[in-house]
């Protein structure tokens, strides 16, 4: 059996050990490249490498998305409630002129007027500016207080009023600032601003000019149709940007007399679309209009990183002039930005104004970009290099772990190899001048035999051996031989050894000598070392009839007992439960016969062979072919092959 192993796996032994684990672990580590390789080329194809790109897009995506649909919201609001605050507007002051018996078209000769006309007006356009999410709300009539002066034409009475941002002053209160009308105005709710004054400015101002323009061109469309935004302020003096809607102010005979709106200043509209920098610190959300160019920065509202916002030059358009990954690469003054635009739209499909184009832009600095992929990409390379790493370090653990029990049996047989080498041979040597040699169908012996010794391979025996394992085997001295007819002595002799040692039966071990004692002294067989010195032992198999018929025949050879007649009758009784064609095919098989072989000669298929297989083992109450010539070994040694066969 020794012999069988170590050509199957190679010799020396250790060597043999070490080449079974590079093997395995070169398979192991194979296998993981190629699974690694395997993963990595999904993620090619499934562009993972770029998902640093594409985690930008969506993110950029989804945080236009949601900014958009929140300014549309609030812009959308404010149209509508500019429409209807302009009739609820003309509609109070024509009601207060006319207790006077004056029409609102005659306005503006009447300036004695002015101040309860506005006055008249505060709460209403207090309430409406409510309703919304604005920053402040204006009317300007086509009237000045002071008619004959210089300018007056472009001077216009009106009311401007502001909310005071609760995250600027810490204080969530109702107190407005007055910015136009008259100072009598700033008690109580209302307070003058520094830069009040009493009238507007209306020179080359579009919030005044377009929707009277509008109105008068074709009076006949709903009021909202005349709304109208600007992205320049009503005030010329405000140091803060704003974008602002206005619509006429019409009286019942059509006729217009002023204007009325809202305001969204750059503070509220980044109050209430804050941009998400947890990813970006440095991303910028820019509304405002939109030309052929791209959007036009003066005017435009910021969310986001003021300091990148405030470092936009003057006069510049954000313009797009290329794209990368998805998105759109723009320019302004110099420097480059990533991100993705969106048209907002601020006018109903049939207003005179529907063609003038808003839009929204989230960005972030290029090389902000490139930094967050290349992070991306540079950390998704180390975990392959860590899986790597990791399947190398499993790869090694493994194949030592599946080599271990191997190599484990192949020390032990080499343990086996010197023992009966070293220490076996030298204890053979008695007193007498035998020689003992290995033999075919026996050991033939040399030396003058001792009386009544009996057995096929003890004829011949030296004198002076008188110890041995069994007196039927041993023979020597003045024991008498009790060896079963037919048994082979050289297996008789192997397996006496075998015993001896500790090694499985049905090792080939013709070539070793009989541990035994000399001078007579009885051999230890158990342990198989002179002396009774403790030896290697026998490790148990996974086959517990097995394992019980092995301990059976150790303990017969350890009394010197002969091997019973019956000790295998079980296993011979379940053969002769077999079916004549199951016989044929368990007597070629125990000859040694492979698959393809019996198949052959039993003309029948592999699969067909299978299920006698499956029939015997289950008969035979054994688990494979292997258990199967373990017994058939067995019988063998024990000269009982022929009671099957």
């Amino acid at each position: 059996m020794k012999k069988r192993m170590m050509n199957m796996l190679g010799s020396p032994i250790r060597s043999a050990g070490r080449t079974m684990r590079r093997r395995l672990f070169i398979f192991f580590v194979s296998f993981t490249i190629i699974m690694l390789v395997g993963f990595f080329g999904i993620w090619v194809l499934a562009g993972r490498f770029a998902a640093g790109a594409q985690e930008t897009e969506q993110l950029l995506n989804q945080e236009l998305g949601h900014l958009s649909q929140n300014a549309s919201r609030q812009y959308g609001e404010a149209l509508m409630q500019a429409a209807r605050m302009s009739e609820a507007l003309s509609d109070g002051i024509e009601e207060w002129l006319a207790e006077a018996g004056i029409d609102p078209s005659e306005l503006s000769a009447y300036p004695e007027l002015l101040k309860g006309v506005e006055e008249s007006q505060i709460s209403p356009m207090l309430v409406f500016l409510d309703n919304t999410d604005c920053s402040g709300v204006f009317m300007v009539l086509d009237a000045s207080v002071s008619p004959m002066l210089r300018g007056a034409h472009y001077s216009k009475a009106g009311l401007y009023i502001r909310n005071i941002e609760p995250h600027i002053s810490g204080v969530v209160t109702s107190e407005r600032l007055l910015l136009r009308g008259f100072a009598q105005f700033a008690r109580g709710s209302l307070s003058m601003q520094a830069k009040w004054d009493l009238e507007f400015d209306v020179r080359d101002q579009p919030f005044w000019s377009e929707p009277i323009a509008a109105y008068e061109n074709d009076p006949s469309l709903g009021r909202s149709r005349y709304v109208y935004w600007s992205a320049t302020s009503a005030l010329a003096d405000l140091d803060e940007r704003v974008t602002i809607c206005s619509a006429p102010l019409v009286d019942s005979r059509g006729n217009v007399f002023g204007v009325a709106g809202f305001e969204i200043s750059a503070t509220n509209f980044t109050a209430r679309h804050e941009a998400d920098m947890s990813v970006y610190p440095r991303k910028v959300v820019a509304m405002g209009a939109w030309d052929g160019a791209g959007l036009a920065l003066d005017t435009a509202l910021f969310a986001g990183n003021a300091t990148v916002y405030g470092a936009f030059p003057g006069g510049v358009t954000l313009h797009p002039v290329g794209s990368v990954a998805g998105m759109t690469v723009y320019e302004a003054g110099g420097a480059s930005y990533v991100g993705v635009d969106t048209q907002i739209r601020l006018y109903p499909t049939d207003s005179p104004f529907a063609s003038q184009r808003f839009a929204m832009v989230a960005a972030i600095p290029k090389g902000d970009y490139e930094d967050n992929v290349s992070r991306f990409n540079t950390a998704l390379a180390m975990l392959v290099a860590v899986l790597l790493v990791v399947g190398v370090g499993v790869s090694y653990g493994a194949s030592r772990s599946f080599v271990k029990p191997i190599t484990d049996q192949l020390a032990y047989l080499e343990r086996l190899d010197a023992a009966e080498g070293g220490a076996a041979r030298p204890s053979m040597r008695g007193s007498g001048a035998g020689d003992v040699r290995p033999g075919a169908a026996g050991v033939q012996a040399s030396g003058t035999g001792a009386p009544g010794a009996t057995g096929e391979w003890s004829r011949g025996a030296a004198p002076g051996i008188t110890g041995g394992w069994s007196r039927g085997i041993a023979g020597g001295g003045t024991g008498a031989g009790d060896v079963r007819p037919g048994a082979d002595g050289a297996d008789a002799m192997r397996f006496a050894r075998q015993a001896g040692t500790g090694r499985r039966p049905g090792a080939d071990g013709a070539d070793g000598a009989v541990d035994g004692a000399s001078q007579g002294t009885p051999a230890n067989i158990s342990t198989g070392s002179q002396g009774g010195a403790p030896g290697p032992v026998i490790p148990k198999t996974n086959i517990q009839e097995v394992d019980a018929l092995i301990e059976k025949l150790l303990e017969i050879h350890a009394t010197d007992n002969p091997i019973p007649a019956d000790l295998f009758d079980s296993f011979i009784a379940k053969v002769n439960n077999l079916t004549p064609t199951e016989l044929v095919i368990f007597r070629y098989t125990i000859q040694g016969d492979g698959v393809d072989e019996i198949a052959e000669r039993m003309f029948i298929s592999r699969g067909t062979l299978a299920n006698h297989n499956t029939r015997i083992f289950r008969k035979l109450d054994v688990s494979s072919k292997d258990e199967l010539m373990v017994y058939a070994d067995l019988m063998a040694r024990c000269g009982l092959l022929g009671e099957i066969l």
